[in-house]
């Protein structure tokens, strides 16, 4: 028992450490960057009109919901008497991830696929705390309530689908089906980490 927690405190410490020196590593390619080309590297590029793809009237209605302390943009198409499906995209996309998936399913539901916190059109709290797990599935729990359901079917990509996850953990009486793309349950990706180098290394910067 006592070898188990001392391998499980190295496996720990050593991702920290590998995740350590690949972010100094980066962070120095990135100053050399800036030094080279100025700070207008990091800024957004600012754009008048938006791409005339976000407007496809395809993709259906563009609108929001304004929860507890964030205002949120989504996308809605379909029938809104079927049950509600609800894609949440992962980093650093938004809503328009989803734009094929929202063409096909919104044949036999309502589709609906938000721009979480800090994305796209939806508000940008100021805070790092802000953007905290707890945080962002209120967010998810507010939309499906706020759009007069009960449960959905919640469909999450990347760290969509971590958040996915712990929602469904959480509020499993409304979530009727539970997709994940690309996003290990919490728990397995836990024991993956402290049991696997190799998944060590390619999760660094998580």
């Amino acid at each position: 028992m006592a070898c188990e927690r001392l391998r499980r405190a190295l496996y720990r410490a050593l991702y920290i450490v590998i995740g350590t020196c690949i972010s100094l590593y980066v962070g120095i390619r990135v100053g050399i960057q800036v030094l080279i080309h100025g700070k207008a590297i990091l800024q957004s590029k600012e754009r008048k009109e938006e791409p005339a793809c976000l407007r496809d009237p395809a993709l259906g209605q563009h609108e929001f919901v304004d929860l507890e302390d964030v205002r949120l943009h989504y996308v809605s198409a379909g029938d809104r008497s079927n049950s509600l499906m609800l894609f949440l995209h992962g980093f650093p996309d938004f809503w328009f991830t989803w734009k094929e998936q929202i063409l096909d399913f919104k044949k036999d539901f309502w589709v609906v696929a938000p721009d979480m916190r800090g994305y796209g059109l939806s508000s940008k709290p100021a805070q790092v705390e802000d953007y905290g797990m707890s945080y962002l599935i209120e967010d998810v729990r507010g939309l499906i309530t706020t759009l007069g359901r009960k449960k959905a079917i919640v469909v999450g990509h990347d760290w969509g689908g971590f958040i996915a996850w712990v929602f469904a953990s959480k509020y499993e009486h409304m979530v009727d089906r539970l997709v994940t793309l690309n996003s290990a349950h919490p728990l397995a990706m836990k024991h993956q980490l402290e049991n696997s180098f190799e998944q060590m290394v390619k999760s660094w910067y998580v």
